[in-house]
């Protein structure tokens, strides 16, 4: 059974609900430890440092957790829904222990880590079960929903996760964020997976006509340079306090405002890249990233009312590069290793916007401008576009005119 038979309307919905159900847990994890680390368990700040790298230990493995998925099925249940089911039992068991916890040690440590290990089995087989069942004229609405979706679950993470630890103490809001990721992985078992046959299955032929594969290394060159601009949000919170000089209050409105945009723009181009084609939908997303970066030279405009309209702006300019960026992703792993190849160009994306962050860091202190080395970006992002044409991507079937019956 291919994405013909497998494709339901309602995918897209189910795929929105787990990944605002992702942002509102990966948001309100990342608040939750940062809270513990700095005022619960006192640690210090060379500790701290240590300590994430050690929690996100599970996503430097992803490629291989991923593979597992592909390659190994669970009876009759399939090679997707089985370890989201296993990730919504272990998210369970790992918060409702985080809940019992006020001592640093490693079970705190050991808890943090799986509830992160369930993120990457559950979030990365979704994406090979995505790449199962969606015929290539709804890939973006898939990739637009799923962005969306875990922008609005990241806005609305945050400040809930605030308010209600806030009221109701860290207990009940660890027990939340539990019962929200175990939600997440339940609600991807609603999609009924393809049957698996011999065929499906990843072999030493496959990958190796998939490393022979042009758009392979073409796809890998592009997302490479054009994911660089990724580190424009990235970095919009330490842009606020470090050059506008906001409270982290204020900062805190402006991100889940950038969130908002983002989700409003990603919703759109998602659709919108289904109708155009992923070529012209990623020409189009990389102009309104540019767009973007020149938006931080108006940054000197600073009232609140500014910097609300600013950071929802932003949102709005760089999400749909997002969507685009993922769809070509989507188009390029093969089912039979859809997971696995996924993971392997989200890794050399999220490389990227590292190595963007790299560049700001590096060259600001001698072009004396934070806006400069934005600009300086400009470049890469030109160059990427003329990679485009070389792969061969998704485009529309246009209707053939029909002829007029002769009089």
């Amino acid at each position: 059974m291919s994405w013909k038979e497998a494709w339901r309307p309602w995918y897209p919905i189910v795929v929105f609900v787990f990944y605002v159900l992702q942002g509102f847990y990966m948001t309100g994890l990342t608040v939750y430890t940062s809270v513990y680390v700095t005022d619960v368990f006192n640690l210090p700040p060379d500790n701290i440092s240590l300590v994430y790298a050690l929690l996100m230990s599970p996503t430097y493995l992803k490629m291989g957790i991923i593979w597992i998925s592909d390659k190994f099925p669970i009876g009759r249940y399939g090679r997707r829904r089985p370890y989201m089911a296993i990730s919504a039992i272990l998210f369970a068991i790992s918060f409702g222990v985080l809940s019992l916890i006020s001592t640093y040690g490693l079970l705190w440590i050991g808890m943090v880590i799986i509830s992160l290990l369930c993120w990457v089995m559950a979030d990365g087989s979704l994406d090979g079960l995505t790449i199962d069942i969606t015929p290539p004229d709804k890939m973006g609405l898939m990739q637009g929903m799923a962005w969306g979706g875990r922008a609005l679950g990241a806005a609305l993470g945050g400040i809930t996760t605030a308010f209600i630890s806030g009221l109701f103490g860290w207990t009940t809001t660890v027990l939340i964020i539990g019962a929200m990721a175990t939600l997440m992985s339940l609600s991807g078992v609603l999609i009924k997976e393809p049957k698996i046959t011999k065929e499906r299955l990843p072999n030493s032929v496959k990958l190796k006509a998939v490393v022979k594969k042009r758009e392979t290394w073409l796809g890998i060159t592009y997302l490479f340079i054009s994911w660089t601009v990724g580190a424009l949000s990235i970095i919009f919170g330490p842009f606020l306090l470090e050059y506008l000089n906001v409270d982290t209050v204020q900062m805190g409105w402006c991100i889940s405002l950038m969130n908002l945009g983002t989700f409003l723009g990603c919703i759109i181009m998602g659709k919108f890249s289904d109708i155009i084609g992923t070529r012209k939908a990623n020409y189009i997303a990389n102009i309104l990233a540019l767009g973007g970066v020149c938006l931080f030279s108006f940054g000197f405009l600073h009232s609140i009312t500014w910097l609300f309209a600013f950071a929802i702006i932003l949102g709005i300019l760089t999400g749909p590069q997002n969507v685009a960026q993922l769809r070509l992703m989507m188009e390029l792993s093969p089912p039979e290793i859809g997971a696995t190849m996924f993971s392997i160009f989200a890794s050399i994306s999220n490389f990227s916007a590292a190595i963007g962050l790299m560049l700001i860091s590096l060259f600001t202190p001698f072009t004396g401008s934070f806006i400069a080395i934005l600009f300086a970006m400009i470049p890469l992002t030109v160059v990427c576009n003329i990679i485009l044409p070389f792969m061969k991507l998704y485009e529309p079937i246009k209707a053939k005119p029909t002829k007029k019956p002769s009089e």
